[in-house]
């Protein structure tokens, strides 16, 4: 069945936009933790690329599966499981099976990466947002037990400084 070989063919795209979006993925991680904040920007746009054909992809994988579920006489919204088992695309359906499981595995490969980013992204900002805060208020002038008074006192050997009270 020639639509079969097309579902076929778009699930093996898709597996393989799902590969190469874990390859960008461990790209922007080795960015945030090398501190190669500049490349950063490019690796998103690359990545944004990527998920754009990922969309386009998977809206052609739904056409053709709802295209193959009205010639099988299926419901329109069949799931690509139900497709591999219904019995006239017994002769694709180890290949079909092959796909779809490399498509599951890549995707759940960018979940885990994606969410590891996310926390490293995360620590990251805590750790920014932490430091400017403490140079915030190492430039302070209350930065004292003082409260923030000060006094001029001169000291013995004559010289004034400022002296917190």
């Amino acid at each position: 069945m020639e639509l079969i070989e097309k579902i076929a063919e778009v699930l093996k795209r898709n597996a393989e936009l799902y590969e190469e979006l874990a390859f960008k993925s461990i790209d922007e991680r080795e960015a945030i933790e090398n501190k190669g904040l500049e490349n950063l920007a490019s690796i998103t746009s690359e990545k944004e690329s990527i998920v754009h054909a990922l969309r386009g992809v998977e809206e052609k994988r739904n056409s053709l599966v709802a295209e193959a579920a009205s010639v099988l006489g299926l419901e329109p919204k069949v799931t690509l499981k139900e497709l591999i088992n219904h019995p006239s695309v017994l002769d694709h359906k180890k290949r079909l099976q092959v796909i779809s499981e490399r498509l599951r595995d890549a995707v759940e490969n960018n979940d885990k990466l994606n969410e590891f980013n996310r926390t490293l992204l995360a620590a990251s900002v805590d750790f920014v947002r932490k430091s400017i805060s403490f140079a915030a208020r190492v430039g302070e002038e209350s930065a004292t037990y003082a409260g923030g008074k000060m006094v001029d006192v001169q000291i013995p050997s004559g010289s004034m400084v400022r002296k917190a009270l």
